[in-house]
Parts: C-alpha cells; sequence; structure tokens
C-alpha cells in the first residue's frame, strides 16, 4: 500500500461529514508539507511522494470550498474527487447538482 495514494486519502474522506473533510484535509496538507522539508527523512518522503500528495489535497481543498475545478487538476485527478462529492450527495451535505460538473469532464474524454 501506497502511504502518499491520493485515492486512499480520498476513499477515506468520502466517509467524512463535510466539515471534517476540510478540517481533516488541511491538517493532511500541512502536516505532510512539514514532514518533507527540514526533517529527518524528508528527502525519502518527498521521493516516495508526499508533495505530490499535498499538492492534490490543495487543489481538492479548493475544490471543496469553491464549487469550481482546480486549474491545477488534472481532468483525470478531478473526477476522483467524484466518490467524496457523492458521499455528502447520498448524506444531503451536497446538493445533487455538484454531480453535474463530473459530467461535463466526461463529456469531454
Amino acid at each position: 500500500m501506497n502511504e502518499y495514494s491520493f485515492n486512499n486519502f480520498l476513499e477515506r474522506m468520502s466517509r467524512e461529514d463535510y466539515p471534517d473533510i476540510i478540517k481533516k484535509a488541511r491538517r493532511e496538507g500541512a502536516n505532510l508539507e512539514k514532514s518533507s522539508s527540514n526533517t529527518k527523512g524528508c528527502v525519502e518522503r518527498r521521493k516516495r511522494g508526499s508533495l505530490e500528495l499535498s499538492n492534490k489535497i490543495g487543489s481538492f481543498l479548493f475544490f471543496m470550498q469553491n464549487g469550481i475545478k482546480p486549474s491545477g487538476a488534472s481532468d483525470d485527478e478531478f473526477n476522483k474527487y467524484k466518490v467524496v462529492v457523492q458521499a455528502l450527495v447520498d448524506k444531503n451535505q451536497m446538493k445533487t447538482e455538484a454531480l453535474k460538473m463530473f459530467d461535463k469532464i466526461e463529456a469531454k474524454d
């Protein structure tokens, strides 16, 4: 299992409520950044993908807070957010209209 897997991160977030997603994603992103610089083992963590995951979490947070696709997120990466949005729609914490933006991305493929 890759400890820096964006898919695993999103799977964990899909089990959370909206406020907890924001709080936990902020914390995890900050911890990844901190552990990737000026600490013992930081070079190895960066090689394994810690900064890449931190950047993806940042883009995901931007989406969750603004409701628009981050310019730095690829279509493939953006489509992965759908699992979290679907879970929030199922819990009535997001409107079903939020899922429509994924249809637009899928239609491009």
